[in-house]
């Protein structure tokens, strides 16, 4: 975790400012650690260079799964000329003299692909979060920009503070139970005046799967 990152973080559960204790740091980065809420007492670590905002499960799950991925993640890290073309699409009107010196938040980034992309827009920061193990990817892959922060974080209730210009979020909202809780959580962390883009599976050619296959994946 690079140090400037707790200038943006906030308690999930009452929007408290967080106080960082580092306990291992590489490079000036605090590699573990404990952050703690100073109005509501609650503690979260920081493992592997990452704040880690979910339960105990899911930290462990995270834990083994970049120890079991890790080859898989350096095999599969070249980042395609077409991603770039396919990000701007999905996110269009947004172009990418649009990100220059802005705060921004990839939310769902799974592997980080575009949240390297954003970064290397010209963004001033980008914090990219994901409530999966795949944050563990996205900063496997992209560590090396200077730009970029990594978190595991819920979308429900982003632990970060309403100081961002710009969110966006590509291909995540429709697989959550109550997208429009999700949507809604992240408009609370815009700055006034700030933009967000979403990307969510069309009905177009998926006439198949809406009618038969989805009925009966809820079943």
């Amino acid at each position: 975790m690079k140090k400037r990152l707790l200038s943006y973080l906030a308690c999930p559960h009452c929007s408290g400012d967080l106080q960082c204790q580092s306990t291992e740091e590489v490079r000036e980065e605090i590699k573990e650690g404990i952050l703690r809420c100073e109005q509501c007492n609650r503690n979260f670590p920081i493992s592997n260079f990452i704040p880690r905002f979910v339960k105990g499960e899911l930290l462990a799950s995270a834990q083994q799964t970049q120890k079991a991925w890790g080859y898989q993640w350096h095999i599969f890290n070249e980042l395609h000329s077409s991603y770039r073309d396919q990000f701007l699409d999905w996110i269009d009107p947004i172009r990418p003299d649009f990100f220059q010196g802005k705060v921004i938040a990839d939310a769902g980034c799974g592997m980080g692909r575009f949240s390297r992309l954003a970064a290397e827009f010209g963004a001033k920061e980008i914090i990219c979060f994901d409530l999966s193990a795949s944050i563990e990817a996205a900063r496997e892959l992209s560590s090396d920009l200077p730009n970029l922060h990594f978190i595991q974080a819920d979308i429900y209730s982003p632990p970060l503070k309403k100081q961002f210009d710009y969110i966006f979020s590509i291909g995540v909202l429709h697989h959550l139970p109550d997208p429009y809780r999700g949507f809604h959580s992240l408009c609370g962390i815009l700055k006034k005046g700030g933009a967000i883009s979403v990307w969510v599976y069309g009905e177009e050619n998926n006439g198949v799967i809406i009618k038969y296959l989805n009925p009966i994946r809820k079943r």
